[in-house]
């Protein structure tokens, strides 16, 4: 037998935290539950001389409960079964002690559980007819499967946490334990793994591999009460990451501002947000400390301290990877300590400078990107493979993505009765509040509506009660669930795009990564939109944008529409009126008005025509299509010229029959510019009528 150590055996539970109930079955009692489990005559002989032994040994209970763990548990890991156990009376009785567990006779401490060996113990439920028995785990195997786990998976799971539950409780009624039952046993698994590993008759002598199993078996369980509606609390992962808090290296006024300062932030940020304002506070601490060790309290900051760190920004090397910072981090950096100046300042901290030390000039210009929209060619290729994915998970998200515009995490946290349809039957997928905080409903494919059916259609098996939606903080059920848990952007999006890809060809640069990405196609029909005519107004309600300068964005790299009008001011020989056509014809215009022209043509538009005015000549207040040297129009705007004149004469009567004659003259002279610029344009008052009011832009 290997020496024990020290600690080992001093081991020994607290006699207080025992048991609840310790009580002996008789011995004719225990003669039938073996004759009932099937054992043969020498069998039942042998297990009635054992329980002869224990009995007489310990006839009370509670003084084998009291005894040290490891002559409790009769043999620990190492001993040969056949060598001299720790305790060979309390070894063979393992038997019988299970046993008087199942019939509530006995429930044992934590560290008896969870060192001990409970195999067997489904069997001896069955031939006592108790509700832990083979037929209940037959039919949570059937759950499991339809669920989405593999059935054995399950069934080791479901044996792994009843077994040890009913050895703590003494009772094998499975339908009372629940969720808190579940956390005690985890958090008796995290804090005794260590110490009992040694200690423990079965499974790996590895702590971490002994931990990391137990509480997969756990978080499985937790798993599959979430798909059968017993709890409102979903998967658990085995292993959650805890980023470790860093502590505040700083003078006790600068630190006593920053944890106050993060721990008030926490109550109205996400967490993600609060742990990149602390990593970069704690980065301006350090340089502060480095720098002027004589700062004791950010009352004495100023301003040339400031600009140093900006200075510092630009070209010192990060901790993470040793490189500089680019103009985006920069850019959230200043962002962030303008935004803990100004916060301490409004709240009123003490030792604080108490003004505005940075300003939004401070921050670097950002460079303007036009969206990446996948092409024509590339975009039809990429939907064949999506279409031929197998994973109904991945295909229904992508299909959504790419018939929706909506953002990869909007979609994958869609509810489960996300679809319904317009009262002309075409599907109508609803968007979940996301970065706006608002809901939306946009019209999508029937491709994408099918795909989200059999998603839907693959849940109607699962009974969750749903999960708190980390945006609304209200419980919903989610599409993309499986086996208790959220799929991931990744399985969504990533992992699918890369075989994607690599099907047709796709690649990034490297090699390595897809050329093609899940907000790609938010882009994609964006362009899309802008290119078939529609309204800033639809393009801002289907992509879920606040202000029309986001969605005007896709309207400017509307390159068909963009090169018509530039062509159709600007080319050899087109048709022109208007005060300032004469300088575009005979080429007199400076080079800045022509660069104005050329990148913001679409700025320029007017209701009748266009301005070549700069920016910087100031905001016009005169009728220009009547007197500016500026104006100038196109062919494409006599509907709207003609609608103008119409206007201009019901003008003209009603200022008659009021007897304004100042205003009739008023609008007689506009109806007659009219005229003279359908004139100039080969038009005549007999053509279309545009009978729409919304500016063209």
């Amino acid at each position: 037998m290997d020496p024990m150590s020290d600690s080992t055996l001093a081991l020994v539970a607290d006699p207080a935290a025992h048991v609840r109930r310790l009580e002996h079955a008789e011995l004719q009692e225990w003669r039938s539950f073996l004759t009932r489990f099937g054992l043969g005559a020498y069998a039942i002989k042998k297990q009635t001389h054992l329980y002869r032994h224990f009995r007489e040994r310990w006839p009370d209970l509670g003084v084998w409960a009291a005894e040290p763990l490891q002559v409790r548990l009769g043999r620990v890991r190492g001993q040969d079964k056949r060598s001299t156990q720790t305790d060979a009376v309390s070894y063979h009785a393992r038997a019988y002690l299970k046993y008087l567990a199942l019939t509530g006779r006995a429930a044992y401490d934590w560290d008896f559980v969870l060192a001990g060996d409970t195999a067997g113990m489904i069997d001896y439920g069955d031939a006592l007819g108790l509700p832990f028995n083979r037929a209940w785990l037959a039919r949570q195997r059937r759950d499991g499967i339809a669920y989405g786990w593999c059935g054995d998976s399950v069934k080791g799971a479901l044996i792994f946490a009843y077994s040890r539950l009913i050895l703590h409780s003494g009772d094998a009624d499975v339908d009372r334990y629940g969720v808190d039952d579940l956390a005690e046993l985890r958090h008796q698994t995290v804090a005794l793994n260590a110490q009992l590993t040694a200690l423990s008759t079965r499974g790996s002598g590895n702590p971490a591999t002994r931990l990391h199993a137990a509480l997969g078996r756990l978080s499985a369980v937790q798993g599959f009460w979430f798909c059968q509606g017993k709890t409102d609390v979903p998967h658990v992962r085995p292993f959650r990451r805890v980023e470790p808090v860093d502590e505040w290296v700083a003078p006790p006024l600068i630190a006593a501002v920053l944890q106050r300062y993060c721990t008030q932030r926490s109550n109205m940020t996400a967490p993600q947000g609060v742990k990149a304002r602390r990593r970069e506070l704690r980065l301006f601490v350090d340089w502060l400390c480095e720098r002027h060790p004589a700062i004791d309290t950010f009352a004495d900051v100023g301003r040339s301290d400031v600009e140093a760190y900006l200075k510092h920004l630009r070209t010192a090397p990060r901790p993470k990877h040793g490189r500089p910072v680019g103009v985006a981090s920069r850019r959230q950096i200043i962002s962030y300590l303008r935004q803990f100046f100004g916060d301490t300042s409004e709240w009123e901290y003490e030792h604080v400078p108490g003004r505005q030390l940075i300003g939004r000039a401070d921050s670097p210009r950002a460079s303007t990107h036009i969206p990446r929209f996948i092409p024509e060619q590339e975009l039809a290729a990429v939907m064949q493979a999506i279409r031929e994915l197998h994973d109904p998970h991945q295909r229904a998200a992508l299909l959504a993505v790419r018939w929706s515009g909506a953002r990869r995490d909007e979609i994958r946290r869609l509810e489960l009765d996300c679809l319904d349809a317009y009262p002309d039957g075409t599907p109508r997928l609803r968007i979940p509040a996301g970065k706006t905080k608002a809901e939306r409903m946009v019209p999508i494919a029937a491709e994408a509506a099918d795909a989200i059916t059999q998603v839907q259609a693959r849940r109607t098996v699962d009974q969750d009660l749903g999960m708190t939606d980390r945006v609304t903080e209200r419980q919903v059920r989610y599409l993309f669930l499986d086996r208790g848990r959220l799929r991931s952007a990744s399985y969504l999006y990533d992992e699918p795009l890369l075989q994607v890809c690599q099907t047709i060809g796709l690649v990034s640069a490297s090699g390595r990564g897809t050329a093609i990405t899940a907000h790609r196609f938010r882009h994609t029909v964006g362009t899309q939109l802008a290119n078939k005519h529609a309204r800033i107004r639809t393009i801002m309600a289907i992509l879920g944008h606040s202000n029309a300068t986001m969605a005007m964005v896709y309207s400017a790299i509307s390159d068909e529409e963009l090169v018509k009008d530039y062509d159709s001011a600007l080319k050899p020989g087109a048709l022109l009126a208007g005060p300032a056509a004469d300088l575009i014809r005979n080429k007199e215009l400076s080079t800045q008005q022509i660069d104005w022209l050329k990148s913001n043509y679409l700025k320029s538009e007017l209701e009748l025509g266009a301005c070549l005015k700069l920016p910087e000549e100031g905001p016009c207040e005169c009728d220009l299509f009547l007197t500016c040297a500026k104006f100038f129009t196109t062919a494409e705007h006599a509907p709207r010229i003609r609608r103008r004149w119409h206007r201009e004469q019901d003008l003209i009567n009603d200022a008659l029959e009021r007897g304004w004659q100042r205003e009739v003259e008023r609008h007689e002279a506009l109806a007659r510019r009219c005229v003279d610029l359908l004139t100039e344009l080969g038009q005549t008052l007999d053509g279309d009528i545009d009978d729409d009011l919304s500016p063209l832009c």
